[in-house]
């Protein structure tokens, strides 16, 4: 519509996404002996698309008459970590320390834990200008991309306040596209650690009571969540939210 005034405003969609991927997963696992078992999980994934649709969507491109200026890297490329281990703590009947029984064990023993660590390198993400696709005429907001000018994109010690170098990227020309690819930047990645407490406590006859401790994020660690990356913004490189704090929860089931 903007660019024939004759023409009320449509949208014109065609079949042109396409995307090439490849990953690596390696494993490393330790089967159950002496109470203990778990396994290291590690995950590479690389890629290269024109566009986040995916089951039957549709994106918009920043120039429809440019669409292999829309190629960069796929939104899930990036690295990934999972360890976890299950462990029967050693106090308890038939275990190390306090086998026999007493007030100790009747408070410490009988307990099995189970670690969960994640991390995660961090997902893709565009820089863009969200008020300039008039100066283009592509009718529609938020496709138009930043100007890269070739300055280095990462700090040593990014803050909440400056998480990339905000410098190294400008408002386009007016009338003219921004030559930042799709998915330039690194977002923040995380790491975290959960942990499960378990135990049953047998209260003679059939009648058990189920005791489960569970804990997300359990050191507490701060993850970043949203980055701003509109380069038109006053809170432009700045993060925008975080990820979950601790939580713990106590959960009892008794069975007869």
């Amino acid at each position: 519509g903007l660019i024939n005034p004759a023409l009320q405003p449509f949208t014109y969609q065609a079949s042109e996404g396409s995307s090439h991927a490849n990953g690596v997963t390696l494993r490393l696992q330790k089967r159950q002996a002496h109470g203990v078992a778990g396994q290291v999980t590690y995950t590479v994934n690389t890629g290269r698309d024109n566009t986040t649709a995916a089951g039957g969507g549709t994106s918009v491109a920043q120039d429809d008459k440019n669409l292999a200026g829309e190629w960069g890297r796929a939104s899930f490329a990036g690295r990934s970590a999972n360890g976890q281990i299950s462990v029967q703590l050693p106090w308890g009947v038939n275990r190390m320390w306090l086998a026999r029984g007493g007030v100790l064990a009747a408070i410490f023993g009988d307990w099995s834990m189970t670690a969960n660590v994640t991390w995660n390198s961090g997902s893709p993400v565009t820089v863009r200008c969200s008020t300039c696709a008039a100066g283009v005429a592509s009718g529609t907001t938020g496709t138009l991309r930043a100007d890269y000018n070739g300055q280095p994109v990462y700090l040593s010690n990014p803050t909440i306040n400056r998480f990339f170098n905000t410098d190294a990227f400008t408002t386009p020309l007016a009338g003219t596209y921004g030559n930042s690819q799709r998915n330039f930047l690194t977002g923040p990645g995380s790491h975290q650690l959960n942990a499960t407490f378990s135990r049953d406590v047998h209260m003679g006859s059939n009648r058990t009571t189920s005791i489960t401790v569970n804990a997300t994020n359990l050191l507490n660690t701060l993850n970043y969540g949203g980055l701003n990356t509109d380069v038109n913004s006053p809170l432009f490189g700045q993060i925008s939210s975080a990820r979950g704090a601790r939580t713990i929860r106590l959960t009892m089931r008794f069975r007869f």
